[in-house]
């Protein structure tokens, strides 16, 4: 009978300590929110894009639903047993089982509630955190072949290459010094990295779009260039047979100059273009240095051979 008393007062104990325990876990969070220096190993989340939705990870709610269940499944046990009978099998002690309380309780209504009150208050600034980052999100959301494809007839000059390059270093930039990588909050801290340097990386994506873009338009231009002259040096080389082809020689090396002047417009753009690309940190192709540089040298080899045709048609004129 001694025992037997014993082992009611234990479990009332042990049912008193869990009760308390569960007071003692709201006061605890109700703490933390309510102090930004509590001592207190916060939990670490991380700022992610997933199915081009910003989120959270995990999420406020998945973090809620784990605490609260550590304080539901108490409760769901519904009675604590007193001693074990294989605590003492001698005594043949009868297994009795002490209530603990129910979820429906007022009392444990009211401590259920106190906990989600404090929880969903520490979630308010990392929330607040995540909101300030969705401007990146159009960006993160822009489908890069889409994009380049518009590229094509959007930015078609040096000028506006540039300015829309210089918008996605200034969002990449913005990004980075949004926050710190991790911030810390009442509850949790926030790693914001990994969704920086999403940011950074399709930044630089987008850039490189438009200049990959800029860069076909001057390969097409360095290779009209090249067509052109290649056709003035195979013409200035053909040797008139007759005095009909004479004359048509003469009447095309007198045109050349208009010619020769819309070529050197098209190499100055092209030389006046290439600038951007160090601007902008872009790795050009070798080819379009190469073809550049070609196109630079096109008139001198041209002028040497039409002063080689003048001189031809001169002495065609003295005979």
């Amino acid at each position: 009978r001694l025992l037997k008393r014993i082992s009611i007062t234990m479990g009332q104990q042990l049912r008193d300590l869990v009760e308390a325990s569960c007071i003692g876990l709201v006061e605890y969070f109700e703490a933390v929110v309510a102090n930004p220096n509590h001592p207190m190993p916060k939990f670490n989340v991380k700022l992610v894009l997933r199915s081009n939705e910003l989120v959270l990870e995990p999420s406020p709610e998945e973090l809620e639903a784990a605490i609260l269940g550590a304080f539901t499944e108490i409760y769901r046990m519904a009675t604590i047993t007193a001693i074990d009978q294989e605590v003492f099998p001698i005594m043949e002690l009868p297994a009795a089982t002490l209530p603990i309380g129910a979820l429906s309780d007022p009392e444990v209504v009211v401590l259920y509630d106190r906990m989600v009150a404090a929880l969903r208050a520490g979630f308010q600034e990392p929330l607040a955190l995540q909101s300030s980052y969705t401007r990146f999100q159009k960006l993160i959301e822009t489908d890069l072949q889409e994009y380049a494809e518009a590229a094509k007839s959007l930015y078609t000059t040096k000028e506006a290459c540039h300015a829309q390059v210089s918008e996605f270093k200034l969002a990449a930039q913005q990004a980075i010094q949004m926050s710190q990588d991790v911030v810390p909050f009442n509850l949790v801290q926030v790693d914001c990295r990994g969704f920086k340097l999403d940011v950074e990386e399709k930044a630089v994506q987008l850039a490189n779009a438009v200049l990959d873009n800029l860069v076909e338009i001057l390969r097409g231009k360095n290779q009209l260039v090249d067509n052109e002259y290649g056709n003035i040096y195979s013409r200035l080389h053909e040797e008139p047979r007759n005095p009909e082809e004479l004359t048509e020689l003469r009447q095309y090396v007198a045109g050349c100059d208009a010619k020769f002047k819309q070529l050197d417009k098209i190499v100055a753009e092209v030389n006046a273009t290439l600038d951007i690309f160090g601007d902008c940190n872009y790795v050009t192709p070798d080819d379009i240095f190469s073809a550049t540089c070609d196109s630079n040298l096109w008139p001198g080899r041209i002028n040497h051979v039409l002063r080689d045709s003048q001189i031809r048609l001169e002495e065609e004129k003295i005979k």
